[in-house]
C-alpha cells in the first residue's frame, strides 16, 4: 500500500513532463513583424517571417519623409510616409524581397520569408521544402532561387498546430490535478 502512492506520484509528474515536452516541441510560427524608420534608417534593417505573415513599417523619424519600395521590382511600394504613418504588406511567396528608401539612398533593409510548415493530413508537419520537382522540365525546385512575391493574400495557418498545443495544454492540467489530488489524499 506503501508503494502506490510514490508510483502514482511519478505517474503523475511524467504524464506533466509529457505535457511540457509536447509543448516544447511545437513547431513555432513566426510573427508578424515591425520595422521602424528612424534616424534614416530602417530598425532592424533585416527581418525574417513566415509566408502568409505581415511586416509593418511605421515612420518614426520627425519630420523626415520615407518610403518602402522593392528594390528589384518586387511587390513593395508604399507611397511617402509622414511621421506616424505606416505602411503593411503581407508576403505570400517564400523568397527575400530586399527594399529601399528612395527618397535617402543607402536605407535599405530585406524581409526573409520562410515556407510556413504544414500538415501532410498524416499529422505530420512538414516544410513542404524537400524533394519538389518542377513537372515541365523535371529539375528540382529546391535548387532554384528564391521568388519574390506578386500577391499580399495571407494564409491561415495550419490547424493541427493548435490542436496539439490544445491537447498538450490538457495533458499539463490532468497532470497537475492529479498531482494535487495526491498530495491533498495524502495529507
Amino acid at each position: 500500500m506503501s508503494l502506490v502512492r510514490p508510483l502514482s506520484l511519478i505517474a503523475a509528474m511524467a504524464v506533466l513532463a509529457l505535457g511540457v515536452l509536447a509543448l516544447l516541441i511545437l513547431p513555432v510560427r513566426a510573427q508578424d513583424a515591425s520595422v521602424s524608420m528612424e534616424n534614416v534608417a530602417f530598425v532592424p534593417s533585416s527581418v525574417t517571417i513566415s509566408e502568409g505573415d505581415t511586416v509593418t513599417w511605421t515612420n518614426n523619424d520627425g519630420d523626415v519623409p520615407h518610403n518602402v519600395t522593392s528594390t528589384d521590382g518586387g511587390p513593395l511600394a508604399s507611397d511617402n510616409l509622414s511621421d506616424g504613418e505606416n505602411y503593411s504588406f503581407t508576403f505570400a511567396e517564400p523568397g527575400t524581397y530586399a527594399y529601399e528608401c528612395t527618397i535617402h539612398p543607402g536605407m535599405t533593409g530585406s524581409v526573409t520569408v520562410e515556407a510556413a510548415m504544414e500538415d501532410d493530413d498524416n499529422g505530420v508537419v512538414d516544410d513542404d521544402d524537400d524533394a519538389m520537382v518542377d513537372d515541365d522540365d523535371a529539375v528540382d525546385d529546391d535548387t532554384a532561387p528564391p521568388a519574390t512575391g506578386t500577391g499580399t493574400a495571407s494564409g491561415s495557418g495550419s490547424t493541427s498546430g493548435w490542436l496539439f498545443m490544445a491537447a498538450a495544454v490538457a495533458i499539463l492540467v490532468a497532470g497537475g490535478g492529479f498531482i494535487g489530488l495526491r498530495v491533498a489524499r495524502s495529507r
